[in-house]
């Protein structure tokens, strides 16, 4: 990803240009408190549609993050084609991806269509002679997870300290001419999942990490989470299927399902008003 991040860049013809234009924005998706499904027991906190266009003078590019499991093909097809048609952003210069947060509901398409293309309006409106670069650090917070089972010695998801995993940060910044921040793409590999149980709505990790970014700049920038190689990474510090595990296989059993040695359903199958319960999740 952080490559092709670079590749796409420099292929669509944006770089250190006299030209170049950035501007960036972000919307409040968050769902109707009373919209949510029945399992769902309120807001933690609030979601977003992120957006930065480019503009070098002859084209225009859209980067979008939204906080979402995933991001459905109809949805792609209608924010791409309406970003086309009103806003002469080609399909090709849209970058739209989730964060992959497992704490979010499907929305109605419709509604959250038109947030996401608000969230790119509002950011070509803010277009400024701008400039870009790119870097890359580290961070340690995510953790392979994939394990052995000490007992059955058989696959379980948990953490694997010795295991591959990718702690590079990639980062393209954009700021203004005279060193204003605008917004920053940053990519990292490592699933929302510590809420991760699917009772509320929750941007999870990658939701805060863009939240902290822009409050330690001041609110003047967007930041946009990327998700990474992340099938296997998880955040190291909890990890709700593994530290609720033998929680969660007594609830399935007492309902005669057996998962002990199963990928449970995420967020099923726990009692929380179960003290053992309430107080892993909030450690």
């Amino acid at each position: 990803m952080k490559w092709i991040l670079c590749l796409w860049v420099a292929a669509i013809g944006f770089g250190q240009s006299a030209t170049l234009r950035v501007g960036a924005a972000k919307v409040d998706i968050t769902p109707a408190a009373d919209a949510l499904p029945r399992n769902y027991l309120g807001i933690l906190d609030h979601i977003h549609s992120r957006a930065i266009v480019i503009d070098n003078g002859s084209t225009t590019a859209a980067l979008i993050t939204v906080d979402a499991g995933s991001m459905p093909d109809n949805v792609w097809q209608a924010v791409s084609k309406q970003l086309e048609s009103e806003l002469k952003i080609p399909a090709k210069n849209v970058l739209l991806t989730a964060t992959h947060s497992h704490s979010i509901p499907g929305q109605p398409a419709g509604p959250y269509v038109e947030k996401i293309v608000e969230s790119v309006r509002l950011a070509k409106q803010r277009l400024v002679p701008a400039r870009v670069g790119y870097g890359t650090g580290v961070s340690y917070i995510n953790v392979n997870r994939n394990i052995i089972d000490p007992k059955t010695r058989r696959w379980w998801e948990g953490p694997n300290y010795e295991g591959p995993s990718d702690k590079t940060v990639a980062v393209i910044q954009f700021e203004s001419m005279g060193g204003e921040p605008i917004a920053v793409y940053y990519n990292y590999a490592m699933h929302g999942v510590t809420v991760g149980q699917l009772d509320k709505v929750s941007g999870d990790a990658p939701g805060e990490v863009s939240k902290y970014i822009e409050d330690s700049l001041d609110d003047k920038a967007v930041a946009l989470w990327s998700s990474g190689a992340a099938g296997d990474q998880n955040p190291i510090y909890y990890q709700q299927t593994y530290d609720l595990r033998e929680i969660r296989i007594k609830d399935y059993a007492a309902r005669g399902i057996d998962i002990s040695n199963a990928m449970p359903p995420g967020g099923e199958g726990l009692n929380k008003s179960d003290p053992r319960v309430a107080k892993r999740r909030s450690s």
